[in-house]
């Protein structure tokens, strides 16, 4: 019976410092904040946009439309820096299309400061009053990966046009149960990126774009999420992964896939 118990009395304190681990250590994972350095050819044609922020200013690349088309506002991925979305952004506005995409803190030329939801939440709502208060209109808040719950949250708060929201996850907590399902997840994560308990209440209407073959969110995900939302038009990019669904595809796909972006932002 003793060997019973202290066998049951180790793995219990095993499990319990495996919890701390992951309450200490999920941010790394959850912000892998890459620093990569910046080509200068990138940046032609984009201007950096520096807006006030919550404490700190809020860095953006902006490319401006032409006159009377829209301007998409993108936010990338956790695995990324805003200068990734240059070709991205690039193949956007030789549609016409504006283009602004908004560093993360803790990324990129904001690596000083620390990333969190609450920071990155605020700086996405002040960079999208600005770009209103300019008269920069419509507005289509896109969304990728992490980005996509950044988005779905500026829309969540009243702000944007339309909303595409490119391989969504329903929540950070579903996705940290999935990929840790011993572990009190919703105990241990302070960040939440609830997108889907937040959907039935965006009105605008939503893209939302997801690849069937995604290995790191289910696409099932992007159909509750899609489901959840009033006015949403789910697009399966069949055999798309999740790096892929944006670009890597071949080329007839991505094109696919930018000129859906692109009629559904200047749809009436």
């Amino acid at each position: 019976a003793r060997g019973v118990s202290r066998v049951l009395g180790a793995l219990a304190l095993a499990y319990v410092g495996l919890c701390v681990a992951a309450r200490l250590g999920y941010k790394k994972l959850l912000y892998p904040a890459p620093v990569r350095p910046v080509p200068a050819a990138l940046e032609h044609d984009f201007r950096t946009l520096e807006v006030p922020g919550d404490g700190a200013e809020v860095l953006a690349l902006e490319r401006t439309a032409r006159p009377g088309r829209p301007t998409v506002v993108m936010f990338h991925g956790n695995g990324e820096v805003v200068d990734d979305l240059v070709p991205l952004g690039e193949a956007l506005t030789s549609e016409g299309l504006g283009f602004v995409a908004m560093e993360y803190r803790g990324y990129g030329r904001r690596s000083s400061l620390a990333p969190s939801e609450a920071g990155i939440t605020s700086d996405a709502i002040a960079l999208v009053r600005t770009l209103a208060a300019r008269n920069v209109s419509p507005i289509v808040l896109v969304g990728y990966s992490l980005g996509s719950a950044v988005a779905a949250e500026v829309a969540y708060r009243g702000l944007g046009a339309r909303l595409v929201l490119v391989s969504p996850f329903t929540s950070m907590t579903a996705m940290g149960e999935r990929l840790a399902p011993i572990l009190p997840v919703g105990l241990l994560m302070e960040e939440r990126f609830d997108t889907l308990s937040k959907a039935p209440h965006i009105s605008l209407k939503t893209l939302v774009i997801h690849g069937t073959n995604d290995e790191l969110v289910p696409f099932a995900m992007g159909e509750r999420v899609a489901s959840a939302l009033p006015a949403a038009r789910l697009v399966p990019v069949r055999g798309g992964t999740h790096t892929s669904v944006l670009s890597g595809l071949d080329e007839a796909a991505n094109r696919t896939v930018l000129e859906t972006i692109t009629r559904f932002a200047e749809a009436p």
